[in-house]
């Protein structure tokens, strides 16, 4: 009740160390419709947590610290347009990338 229509004025959220995170509790921020910069880390996320983050239209920076993220996954983070930045990405292959068209 305190936090009513808060989402549509969220612009940057740092979850910390998200461990508890699942694709469940992903479907919650899908309601950031502003939401511009996502940093957590730990995550396990899935392809449904995925698809949540890839719908957030406004989201430029994310950064997802050893986080367990499928190849296709991946493929769609890269993909999303309007992402400028993305961090400190180590998945279960110890791929890393810096932008959304590079791996290493």
């Amino acid at each position: 009740k305190d936090f009513a229509g808060l989402e549509a004025r969220v612009v940057a959220l740092d979850l910390g160390q998200a461990t508890k995170l699942t694709d469940a509790g992903f479907k919650h921020l899908a309601a950031l419709s502003e939401l511009e910069f996502l940093q957590m880390e730990h995550v396990k996320i899935g392809d449904a947590g995925i698809q949540v983050i890839v719908g957030l239209p406004k989201l430029k920076h994310l950064s997802l610290g050893s986080s367990k993220i499928s190849d296709d996954g991946k493929k769609r983070l890269a993909g999303m347009p309007q992402l400028k930045s993305m961090e400190q990405l180590d998945v279960r292959d110890q791929y890393r990338f810096y932008d959304n068209r590079r791996f290493r």
